[in-house]
């Protein structure tokens, strides 16, 4: 890792997907996920990430195409792009409150605009995202796993 103390890069590129796959995955240990059980981290990770793809669309920040390009290659890795639906929104939601990257009720992620290119303001990589906008991700990654035959192998 390079230029560490100069820029939050470094803590934002590796944690690419995780605040919404550490969520899950806890929550999935935890008897929220009982039709598919517990859920490895990176099977969490590789959902998270389809999630953060359609928060950076929602903002505007990434193409349509980019969010495809996410579940293509996850899928093609045999990794579940989606978050169950029988998981509890609700409790999602809730439990990014605990992330370490969760500041003022906000979760801060990492975004893409494209793939290997990371979104940044001013030199600062870790966006805060309203938790209504995290929400509607989430919906519209769950609602994409209903349609997809065996989402979570």
């Amino acid at each position: 890792l390079t230029h560490y103390e100069a820029s939050d890069f470094n803590e934002m590129a590796p944690q690419y997907g995780h605040a919404p796959a550490h969520a899950v995955e806890f929550l999935s240990w935890h008897g929220g996920c009982p039709e598919h059980g517990p859920i490895l981290h990176g099977e969490a990770v590789a959902m998270g990430m389809a999630v953060s793809a359609e928060v950076a669309y929602l903002m505007g920040i990434c193409s349509k195409q980019v969010v495809e390009d996410h579940y293509r290659v996850i899928e093609a890795v045999n990794l579940p792009s989606c978050v169950p639906a029988e998981m509890d929104l609700d409790k999602i939601i809730a439990k990014l409150a605990y992330d370490k990257h969760t500041l003022s009720g906000k979760p801060t992620m990492g975004l893409l605009r494209s793939l290997g290119d990371m979104y940044e303001i001013n030199g600062t990589y870790g966006q805060e995202i309203d938790p209504e906008l995290l929400r509607r991700a989430f919906k519209i990654n769950m609602a994409r796993g209903q349609t997809i035959t065996n989402p979570l192998k």
